[in-house]
């Protein structure tokens, strides 16, 4: 449904030249109209269609318009052109940490993690504090490295700023094939109950580690289970040899 939604949309702006003036009756393109094609060339990874969006931006005087430019920068992201993601946030007078964030998820996405790591210094001395979403980035890149040092500082900044992201960090541990330092953290975090999502990554994480025993017992203690919590644990039982457990 949305797929065809996007479609007529970007078919609409490109013959909109052809069907209408650029102001008819007064009536201009505002910021909001802006917002929504951008994020429909975004969703629909349309390059040339957002490009003269982009242009048709710059034609109206809202080039500075920092919201603007944060969802452009969104838009090339998802179109894979880190190069004008890149123009963008240099050209920026200022940046806030929405435009650091999109700038480092840029990064991650295109796996170039040391980018991650350089922009992240970058913005501290810039004088711009992360947030969650900075921190789920930069965890994410270091598991991405296996650079375990990396995300243990980068664990302990978090429970500093009492940042709730468990669940990056737990999984980085666990890449890192650290799983006693994933359970740790879990245990830690004081739930009551497992996460359904966290546990299920635990799970996978002592399978992977031929620790069936570990897995299952963490299986048991949760009280809600997915379709994909059972799978790690019967494919689990399957690699182990244990073909009755798994059935």
């Amino acid at each position: 449904m949305f797929g065809h939604c996007t479609d007529l949309a970007i078919r609409l702006y490109s013959s909109f030249d052809n069907l209408f003036p650029f102001s008819l009756q007064g009536v201009q393109l505002n910021i909001s109209t802006f917002h929504f094609l951008i994020h429909v060339c975004s969703r629909a990874s349309a390059f040339k269609q957002g490009s003269e969006v982009h242009r048709r931006i710059l034609k109206s005087g809202f080039g500075n318009n920092l919201s603007l430019t944060n969802n452009l920068m969104g838009m090339y992201k998802s179109c894979g052109k880190l190069k004008a993601v890149c123009q963008l946030f240099e050209n920026l007078p200022s940046r806030d940490v929405v435009n650091w964030n999109t700038m480092i998820s840029c990064y991650v996405t295109m796996g170039l993690y040391r980018e991650v790591l350089d922009s992240f210094r970058k913005m501290i001395v810039n004088g711009v504090s992360p947030d969650e979403i900075t921190m789920v980035s930069l965890v994410s890149a270091s598991a991405k490295l296996r650079d375990v040092k990396m995300g243990e500082a980068l664990h302990l900044y978090i429970e500093e700023k009492n940042l709730s992201i468990v669940g990056s960090s737990v999984d980085m541990y666990i890449k890192c094939g650290k799983m006693e330092e994933a359970q740790k953290l879990l245990d830690r975090s004081g739930a009551d109950d497992v996460d359904v999502v966290l546990g299920t990554t635990l799970i996978s994480g002592y399978v992977k580690s031929n620790k069936i025993d570990a897995a299952r017992f963490l299986f048991d203690q949760m009280t809600e289970r997915s379709l994909i919590s059972w799978t790690a644990m019967i494919s689990g039982y399957v690699q182990g040899g244990y073909f009755c457990e798994s059935l």
